[in-house]
């Protein structure tokens, strides 16, 4: 076998060997940590109405953003924003 196809072939399994572990690497984050004006700009999103207000409020013990939300249909909705990862609760 030629050099430069040793060569060629060690470099192939050389990435191979390398890429699952970059890609393992990505895959291992924090989840998003949300501010009080993300939390907002999400539950405006989901929605589709504009906030009238927005804190940081305590819901079972945990931190949580309450956003008070006016739907386009008029009804005032209480959205609880999880800080970490952004999941919404009714």
């Amino acid at each position: 076998m030629p050099n430069a196809l040793k060569a060629g072939a060690l470099a192939v399994l050389l990435v191979v060997w390398v890429m699952p572990a970059h890609a393992t690497r990505v895959t291992d984050h924090q989840p998003r940590q949300l501010t009080l004006d993300d939390a907002a700009a999400e539950v405006r999103q989901a929605t589709a109405g504009r906030v009238v207000s927005a804190d940081a409020a305590e819901m079972r013990g945990r931190a949580m953003f309450r956003i008070k939300v006016l739907t386009t249909s008029g009804q005032v909705r209480i959205i609880m924003v999880e800080p970490e990862g952004g999941k919404l609760f009714e």
